[in-house]
């Protein structure tokens, strides 16, 4: 048996639809929006969300799992089970709490849906348990983006809602990423010292 990683990233993304979805440096690869959300408690038309920058990266994911379930079929990797999806992400929104803990369930619940689909149209059938697959949380760290003197309170708010996600997103696990510092503002000189 072998244990293959799929790894898709892109740095500054928001799993929230924004303003400046389309136009902000931030999100110029799109958000992570995921479709039920964007239709049902967002509002959105199928057709406006698949036509926007709204969830680009939620597509474009999918498109890299199907790509590599594709690649690992053609390499003799016939019996691939989904074991978990590991989730590191919530810096850009970290200001939106309330919002974020709407949001995730929606991401949990539709990308368990629509990767055991993709299973289920290459193996005729059998989603191999990406239906019920576990999803962990890696939390933000407390001292993200300290270019100002409250943005450490604003962290742990964001923080302490990502380790409520449990409560309820049904199979997920939290890792509290949040220890170790990435930056450390100086109030004597004003500055920033990031990784």
């Amino acid at each position: 048996q072998h244990a293959i990683i799929i790894h898709y990233r892109c740095g500054g993304t928001s799993l929230l639809t924004k303003v400046t979805d389309s136009t902000g440096p931030s999100n110029k690869y799109g958000t992570w929006v995921p479709p039920t959300y964007a239709i049902e408690k967002l509002g959105f038309k199928y057709s406006e969300y698949r036509a926007s920058m709204t969830g680009a990266l939620y597509r474009e994911f999918l498109k890299v799992i199907k790509d590599c379930l594709i690649s690992l079929r053609g390499m003799g990797y016939t019996n691939v089970n989904i074991k978990g999806l590991y989730w590191m992400q919530g810096e850009n929104d970290r200001r939106e709490p309330d919002e974020y803990a709407v949001a995730f369930p929606y991401f949990a619940s539709d990308i368990r849906r629509d990767v055991a689909k993709i299973l289920q149209g290459m193996t005729g059938g059998d989603d191999r348990g990406a239906a019920e697959m576990p999803i962990v949380v890696g939390t933000i760290s407390q001292t993200q983006n300290l270019e100002y003197p409250r943005a450490e309170s604003v962290n742990l708010e964001c923080i302490a809602m990502q380790k409520r996600l449990p409560n309820v997103v049904t199979n997920c696990r939290v890792v509290d990423n949040s220890q170790y510092a990435i930056s450390r503002y100086d109030a004597n000189t004003g500055k920033v010292n990031t990784d």
